[in-house]
Order: C-alpha cells, then sequence, then structure tokens
C-alpha cells in the first residue's frame, strides 16, 4: 500500500487547519445598539388612579425598517452596515422610549408602549407614523405624523406633526445611535407639547 496519497492528505489537512483558524479570528465583530437605557431607568411605575395611553404602533419607513444600522451619506448615498446591528427592532423601541419620556412629561397619565402582552384598558391610544428617520455624520432627524385618539369617540383626537433634529458631536456609530436617541425624546416632548395646548 503506497502511503504517499495519506501523507499528502496529513500535510495538506495542517495546513488549512491553523489556516481556518486565522480566518475565524478575522471575522469582524459584530455589535448592537439600543436606543433604550437599562429597564430600571426606562420602565415607570404604573399608579393605577392614572389614566392609561397605550403609545403605537409605530410605523417607520422601509428604507430604515432594518436590523441593520442604516446611515445616510449625502444626498443619494445610503449606508447598510452589517456589522452594527439593532439589538431589537425599531418599531418595538421606538413605543417604549416614547412611552417613558411622556410619562415623565405628564404625570397625570400612564402610557404604556402597546404591545400583545400589554392590555389595560386604556383612555386613549398614540398613533405615530414615522415618514423620515435618517441618521447621518451631522446628526439625527425624524419627521412624524401622530395621532392621539381617545377611546371615548365622542371626544375629539388630536393630531400633529413632529419634526425634529438632534446633532451629533462626532463621527462614530455610538454618537449616531446617541443622536437618534436624542431624537426620539424630543419627538416625545414635542408630541407632549402640542397635546397640552
Amino acid at each position: 500500500m503506497n502511503p504517499r496519497p495519506l501523507l499528502l492528505f496529513l500535510r495538506a489537512i495542517s495546513i488549512l487547519i491553523p489556516l481556518f483558524q486565522l480566518m475565524a479570528c478575522a471575522t469582524p465583530a459584530e455589535y448592537l445598539y439600543t436606543i433604550e437605557t437599562s429597564p430600571g431607568k426606562l420602565g415607570h411605575q404604573l399608579i393605577h388612579e392614572r389614566p392609561t395611553v397605550l403609545v403605537g404602533p409605530v410605523t417607520l419607513p422601509e428604507l430604515i425598517d432594518h436590523p441593520q444600522l442604516v446611515l445616510r451619506n449625502g444626498y443619494y448615498i445610503i449606508d447598510v452596515n452589517e456589522r452594527h446591528r439593532w439589538a431589537t427592532p425599531l418599531k418595538e423601541s421606538l413605543p417604549r422610549v416614547i412611552a417613558a419620556e411622556l410619562s415623565q412629561l405628564n404625570t397625570k397619565q400612564n402610557y404604556i408602549a402597546a404591545s400583545p402582552s400589554v392590555s389595560p384598558s386604556a383612555k386613549a391610544r398614540l398613533l405615530i407614523e414615522i415618514t423620515n428617520f435618517d441618521i447621518s455624520p451631522t446628526g439625527a432627524s425624524i419627521i412624524a405624523y401622530w395621532a392621539y385618539r381617545p377611546i371615548d369617540t365622542h371626544i375629539k383626537a388630536i393630531e400633529g406633526v413632529s419634526s425634529v433634529h438632534a446633532p451629533t458631536k462626532s463621527s462614530n456609530y455610538i454618537e449616531y445611535v446617541d443622536s437618534a436617541r436624542r431624537a426620539t425624546i424630543k419627538l416625545a416632548n414635542d408630541i407632549a407639547d402640542k397635546l397640552s395646548k
């Protein structure tokens, strides 16, 4: 029996194994981001005497409704980075951030992000359609149409448009995410201001 083919095979394996190990080490890391703070800071205690307002659903343009962070780079270039992703879909995290901010701004009502697992008896629902959510090296911009709809149909709904911008302080992904969070909080503040008038 000729041992030469076996030796050639073993030699090839001994060369390929370190090569595969090197390739595994060279795989770029994946980074996950969220616009939410820790649950302790984001969550608010429900006061049962307060009426509840459900926030959501929040709809997003298809262009940014992706697991990856989508950056606008100039007028015509959209960068979708596979290594930089949202830890949870924006459609889920945006209502939670907005609800938490509105609850702090308006102590007369509890604002809760609408979800299948949350079904309190609500006084109203806040629907938000985001038509523009641009994250770029200069900052994050949001344009949203929203409607505050009481469950009691005899009470008039309140509708509005909010346009907000939060500038970046430097060009890196953490700053891009921070500007998106600040823009979301500005959106909640703008809605609260218009609802109070």
